[in-house]
């Protein structure tokens, strides 16, 4: 079986990956059999080693953990309640449930914890930079870790990221004097706005996809 995903959906509630991935494998067969899901492609059972296949269109998904100066948990993942798209939910005093939306579109987020870090993180999908950018992404968890008593000690990219991304976080740090910016220069000025060196050192040649492909 196959479905579709993001801009390649025929179904507008499957649309989300995530929607789509609910129950993993284990819970395919009786997902298969629920009205709504039946597969876009192929037979509505799962194959017997491989389940199913999930095949989509998307902008460049920007995957990236923001680093906090605390271990505790329950903070970054309060942080990402209050930064992603899809908020949180709440329970009023009657005993009803509210979803909150959160601060930024078109972002995913959670809270975990990396003891060989010896910190937090607030780990985030940006699922449309033109949308999100990275740098009013990285101001809106470091405003939420102050409203939590904590601060941003930097973040590290996981996989590569469009050269546009950091020209934008770039343009941001360097304000006026971006206009006589070469890419190089605001490329260094954005590794520093974001703290890309701060728990690895950040290597343009190979996390920059533009750079990675032209090696």
């Amino acid at each position: 079986p196959v479905y579709l995903y993001e801009a390649a959906a025929f179904d507008a509630a499957r649309r989300a990956l995530p929607a789509v991935r609910a129950g993993e494998y284990e819970g395919l067969t009786e997902k298969l059999a629920r009205p709504g899901w039946t597969p876009d492609f192929g037979p509505a059972r799962p194959h017997p080693s491989f389940g199913a296949a999930i095949v989509g269109a998307r902008s460049f998904l920007v995957a990236w953990n923001v680093s906090l100066s605390t271990s505790d948990v329950d903070v970054a993942r309060r942080i990402a309640g209050r930064v992603r798209t899809s908020g949180t939910v709440s329970r009023t005093a009657d005993g009803h449930t509210v979803r909150l939306p959160g601060r930024l579109a078109a972002v995913r987020a959670v809270g975990w914890g990396m003891p060989s870090y010896g910190h937090a993180q607030v780990s985030l999908n940006l699922l449309d930079i033109q949308t999100t950018p990275m740098h009013e992404a990285y101001d809106a968890v470091a405003e939420e870790a102050a409203r939590e008593g904590h601060r941003v000690i930097g973040s590290e990219l996981i996989g590569l990221v469009p050269l546009d991304a950091l020209r934008a976080a770039g343009r941001d740090a360097l304000g006026e004097a971006c206009t006589i910016a070469s890419d190089d220069d605001l490329v260094t000025a954005a590794v520093a706005r974001l703290g890309l060196n701060a728990v690895h050192a950040f290597d343009p040649g190979t996390r920059l996809l533009e750079y990675a492909l032209r090696r």
